[in-house]
């Protein structure tokens, strides 16, 4: 988008010792053309949509922490208490791991 509307705004021109230069087309020097394109799409692209992208994805990030948090909760009350590992925990090694 940077590019390719340069080649609607400029065009090569010679001044009057015959150097080159760039000089503004009608659609560059119009007033309306810079303040929307320039002015408005400028920080709707460069800000907008990356804050709304990003605001959308960290979303989507906590909404999927969360679902892995629930799940891991789920896991852990209904895992049943066997007396293999009930056994464990009263030993001397569970109260060292303080999970006794």
């Amino acid at each position: 988008m940077c590019c390719f509307d340069r080649f609607f705004e400029l065009h090569i021109g010679h001044d009057s010792a015959g150097k080159p230069q760039w000089n503004y087309t009608e659609l560059g020097s119009n007033a309306a053309y810079r303040l929307i394109y320039i002015d408005v799409l400028y920080y709707v692209l460069c800000f907008a949509v990356p804050l709304i992208s990003l605001t959308f994805m960290n979303w989507r990030v906590i909404v999927g922490y969360r679902a892995a948090q629930k799940r891991r909760r789920r896991i852990v009350t209904s895992a049943p208490m066997t007396t293999l590992t009930a056994g464990w925990l009263t030993t001397g090694l569970g109260f060292a791991l303080g999970l006794a």
